[in-house]
């Protein structure tokens, strides 16, 4: 070497730090460990920048000059800097020339193309929006997409401008040729698919897409969309019981909300061949004439139907023994397929008086059993003024306490196993009565294996009953222990 002072460009996708490298304006050590007499450092160095170019600036020992005037010399600097990844670079490494050596920086997250789809809900249908994104610059080539052909005319907008345009002869959108811009965003609205039984009964709609570049690289953007303002649903009511013919009407209303054709869909019933003759009506809400097929449990649309409200009556018997019934009803597709994605409603209606009983032991006074009888009258036409409540644990004489509304009074059972709701209930359609009794007062026959004792108790309104249990087990002739059991 014949200058000990020697300088190499570096590359402008190096980032220094304020004040150079080292940044407190010192110089760092350039290592030749072949160097004893300067224990290993050769020289010093320093990173700066001048005129808006950078440089690695060296000033070796005056020895280590001397001593290698005549030889080749090999040493290391080392520092730390920002490296920007060059343009060209789209993978985990960069370069940086450095006095026309090229050095390898790894440690980079490669550059992909990637693409997202994003989709709302409009008056006119479904708007759906992809964008591109292309950090790497590359030329793209096209985009396909699974509702380019069903697009509203007019409805595609493209940022920026000049990206490209739909081909509908391709069904595909083009990019303009050479277009490698970072990001692109394509929107479109498509019709609501109101001929998919999958978006009719759940208000799924489902679009795929998949962009490329001219390298025929691919990323995919898939979106599904449930849509619950326009999925169609169902309702059932029992709109009037008539407690006196022992009969109900029922109530099925369709919602349409997207105008769909429901030619083909079913309506699946268990009580429709219980339906009383002539009372079958259905009627949609633009005064349309619905055509269909009842056959059986089952209602079949058979012509276009399109109407946004569709609603069914009939009535039919009920059960004048059973204190509650139970209707169903579910829409299915045309093919009766999937049927856990069934649209199905039910209703139950009562008759027209309810009871329950509830019993438990009295913990703080072991041996009381206290009961409560709840019963409510569904017609409004009736009332539980004078009604008879039987319970085979009332005993003639004893006092109850009846609580109606927030007014609790006593009444007086005037014979055994029978209270007459006095007059004081009024017009009030839901009375509940409280008592005590003594397990001491009653003959419970033998104990189970365990040494349980049953205590059954059954109250009752015109025919309708409700039981309750409760079992305990004696310890001793002071005290019990209980077991509370429905």
């Amino acid at each position: 070497m014949t200058n000990r002072y020697i300088y190499f460009p570096i590359d402008d996708n190096v980032s220094l730090p304020e004040g150079g490298i080292p940044s407190d304006g010192t110089w760092g050590d350039v290592e030749d460990t072949h160097f004893d007499e300067g224990h290993g450092i050769s020289g010093k160095y320093r990173v700066d920048e001048i005129d808006g170019k950078k440089y690695l600036f060296i000033e070796f020992d005056e020895r280590y000059q001397q001593k290698n005037e005549k030889d080749a010399i090999s040493g290391k600097a080392s520092f730390e800097g920002n490296v920007k990844r060059k343009d060209t670079d789209t993978g985990d490494k960069t370069t940086v020339e450095i006095g026309g050596q090229t050095v390898e920086i790894d440690g980079f997250t490669p550059l992909t193309m990637s693409a997202i789809k994003d989709a709302s809900e409009t008056a006119d249908g479904v708007r759906w929006t992809i964008t591109v994104d292309n950090p790497a610059k590359k030329p793209l080539d096209r985009i396909e997409d699974k509702l380019f052909k069903d697009a509203v005319d007019g409805s595609f907008t493209v940022s920026p401008e000049g990206a490209g345009s739909y081909d509908a002869s391709s069904g595909k959108f083009v990019f303009s040729d050479g277009f490698s811009e970072e990001n692109v965003t394509i929107s479109y609205t498509t019709p609501y698919p109101t001929s998919d039984p999958n978006f009719v009964m759940s208000g799924k709609v489902e679009n795929k897409s998949t962009t490329y570049d001219k390298d025929g690289n691919g990323v995919k953007a898939d979106k599904t969309i449930y849509s619950e303002s326009k999925k169609d649903k169902i309702s059932k009511t029992g709109k009037n019981v008539d407690y006196d013919n022992n009969e109900v009407t029922w109530e099925i209303v369709v919602s349409n909300p997207s105008g769909a054709d429901l030619k083909g869909y079913h309506l699946y019933d268990e009580a429709f061949p219980d339906a009383k003759p002539g009372s079958f009506a259905l009627k949609a809400d633009d005064g349309s004439d619905v055509k269909y097929t009842l056959n059986g449990n089952t209602l079949t649309f058979d012509d276009k139907t399109t109407a946004s409200k569709i609603t069914i009556e009939y009535v039919t018997a009920i059960d004048p023994d059973k204190a509650e019934t139970t209707n169903t009803v579910k829409m299915q597709r045309p093919d009766k397929s999937q049927p856990w994605s069934d649209i199905t409603s039910s209703e139950t209606v009562y008759n027209r008086y309810q009871i329950s009983k509830s019993g438990w032991i009295d913990n703080n006074t072991l041996g009381i059993l206290k009961w409560e009888v709840t019963v409510k009258c569904n017609d409004k036409n009736s009332t539980l003024k004078g009604k008879t409540i039987t319970d085979n644990m009332l005993k003639a004489g004893q006092i109850v306490s009846i609580k109606v509304g927030n007014d609790t009074f006593d009444a007086t059972v005037a014979s055994d196993g029978e209270l007459v709701l006095p007059d004081r209930i009024g017009d009030n359609n839901e009375v509940v009565i409280s008592y005590e009794t003594k397990v001491a007062d009653y003959d419970l026959g033998d104990p189970d294996s365990n040494g349980n004792y049953a205590v059954k108790n059954t109250a009752g309104i015109d025919g309708f009953h409700s039981d309750k249990t409760v079992y305990y087990k004696p310890v001793n002739e002071k005290s019990k222990t209980v077991l509370d059991i429905s």
